[in-house]
């Protein structure tokens, strides 16, 4: 972490109260690293205790200077709160101190730092691929780097999906001064969020992978989720060299994103020829970075790379043969758009090309699993109309009996299928019911042989839904059905006889908190074992101590 002092962070969190230990001799010690946590804190950090639904952070006071804090930082108006953090103070001979808001002094950490980074900031956003384009990007950027052991310093990319007002600040921590590149993954859910967490993050580069139709309740429309996302790049400042935005070439959306950017920056594009529903768009040869001839083979997905002459100066690819060891089509727009990153970053080009072979799926992101000639494909992570979309081709595309059966699997008693399960998609807002029908209709048009409903008593009114699209678009009644529990589904999934069979595909789809990656999890055990009976993993919770806060990260 890039060390900063303990004056200037109890300064910029406005500190409304503080220990008699913070003497300004104390307050002049750096700060070397921060943790929210006090389970995985390291002897000396900072810790800012940040609040939950049903504690405050000055109740872990006491655990983060047992863990070997050097200071705390915290919310608490009660006197008498206070009284005890100044006995612990004096314990502990650390200084303690008090401030209005403990995310915005983790807020205010991100930005003492992010002033100090000397290297290049990527923000990402848009409603499909952040995480998966994040990845890529990063995985480019580190095959850049000559020396193994420093590319995770070199390269800083946010973990899992740290995209919220408490993951952004947190990836901003794990910089030094050796980082030449941070990636930030930048959600939302609310307006005005990307907004805030741009102004954290103060990207060089903004790149918007897609605009869709996700978290509706609160954004209220596509315009609204533009709008929103847009933010990321009115944050570019033009005076700042080798600023830029990346922007998808075949959003319908992209040409009222353009107007967001600050005048003086220049715009790199990338695309696929296809749109957000998979039909063919008129614009993705114009693209920076381009990818024509998309396709799925048995190797994944591969296409001809086309970039724009006068960002490679005395290199031309075009028509360069790509193979992404990723399922879907939409895998060729995030690895074309990481390529822009690249680019727009400074980032060495030739490595980035050699790295895409070595590419991996993002955990529940369209992972797929062998297991007894069962190919199950677990994208159970985030879902809106788009992505479900997107996942649905992509079913269709991967050819089937590819797999030869397993030891122990079942005999093949009939064609390979394709067999999708679906859980409800979140925060759909008031069009939640339509919304279902509408993706329910592609899933009964798109050719599946069988169609899974699931989840639980409040996503009822959803899985009808997507039932009801899925006959009106013609998929025989008895190839759905629909299930309360999740174990029911699983059990059906398995059975002998009447579930899945060595050569059929199984996509699992769904928003997170529906839980589905369970299912994907227990169907691929069962048939790698060939167990009697499959067992369901318990639900993820959020019930942790002190947690980062950065599980409700956004889309």
């Amino acid at each position: 972490m890039i060390e900063f002092s303990l004056a200037e962070i109890f300064q910029a969190s406005k500190v409304t109260w503080q220990s008699s230990v913070a003497r300004p001799e104390v307050l002049a010690r750096g700060v070397t690293d921060v943790s929210t946590d006090t389970r995985e804190l390291r002897p000396g950090s900072l810790f800012i205790g940040l609040p939950g639904p049903r504690f405050n952070g000055a109740d872990f006071a006491r655990a983060a200077l047992d863990a070997g804090a050097s200071a705390v930082l915290v919310e608490a108006a009660e006197p008498r709160v206070r009284a005890e953090l100044e006995r612990l103070s004096e314990e502990f001979v650390a200084p303690v101190a008090v401030c209005p808001d403990a995310r915005a002094a983790l807020a205010a950490a991100g930005r003492i730092v992010r002033a100090s980074l000397a290297g290049r900031t990527l923000g990402i956003t848009g409603s499909c691929g952040k995480t998966s384009t994040k990845a890529i990007v990063a995985h480019m950027l580190r095959a850049g780097v000559q020396d193994a052991d420093r590319q995770d310093a070199t390269v800083v990319a946010s973990p899992k999906s740290f995209n919220n007002y408490v993951g952004v600040p947190r990836t901003l921590l794990l910089c030094d001064r050796e980082t030449r590149f941070a990636v930030l993954e930048i959600g939302t859910n609310a307006p005005g969020e990307i907004a805030d967490l741009a102004d954290i993050a103060r990207p060089d580069v903004a790149l918007i992978t897609i605009i869709g139709r996700a978290h509706l309740e609160r954004l209220g429309s596509l315009e609204g989720v533009a709008r929103e996302k847009g933010a990321l790049l009115e944050a570019l400042d033009p005076a700042r060299e080798g600023s830029a935005a990346v922007l998808n070439d075949d959003c319908p959306m992209t040409p009222a994103l353009r107007q967001r950017v600050p005048a003086g920056v220049p715009i790199l594009t990338f695309g696929c020829g296809t749109d957000s529903s998979g039909n063919k768009g008129p614009h993705s040869a114009r693209a920076s970075v381009h990818a024509d001839g998309v396709r799925a083979t048995a190797r994944g997905t591969e296409f001809e790379l086309f970039i724009d002459p006068a960002l490679t100066p005395g290199r031309f690819i075009s028509g360069r043969h790509v193979v992404i060891p990723l399922l879907g089509a939409h895998a060729a727009s995030n690895v074309t758009a990481s390529l822009a990153a690249v680019l727009a970053l400074g980032g060495d080009l030739e490595a980035a090309l050699d790295s895409i072979g070595t590419l991996v799926a993002e955990p529940h992101r369209l992972q797929p699993t062998l297991a007894g000639g069962v190919l199950v494909i677990d994208d159970a992570y985030n879902a809106n109309p788009e992505s479900m979309g997107a996942a649905f081709r992509t079913l269709m595309a991967v050819e089937r009996g590819l797999a030869p059966a397993a030891s122990g699997a079942g005999v093949m008693h009939r064609a390979p299928e394709r067999v999708l399960v679906l859980g409800a998609m979140g925060e759909m807002g008031e069009a939640r019911e339509a919304l279902h029908r509408e993706v329910g209709g592609l899933a009964g048009a798109c050719g599946i042989d069988r169609l899974y409903l699931t989840g639980d008593r409040g996503d009822r009114e959803a899985l009808e839904a997507y039932r009801e699209g899925a006959l009106a678009a013609g998929l025989p009644s008895e190839r759905i059905r629909l299930d309360l529990f999740l174990k029911s589904t699983v059990e059906a999934l398995t059975a002998a006889g009447s579930g899945l069979a060595s050569g059929d595909i199984c996509l699992v789809k769904a928003s997170r908190a529906a839980g589905l990656d369970r299912i994907a999890e227990a169907v691929a055990r069962h048939f790698s074992q060939d167990a009697l009976v499959p067992e369901l993993s318990p639900p993820v919770t959020s019930r942790r101590r002190n947690s980062d806060g950065c599980s409700g990260a956004r889309a």
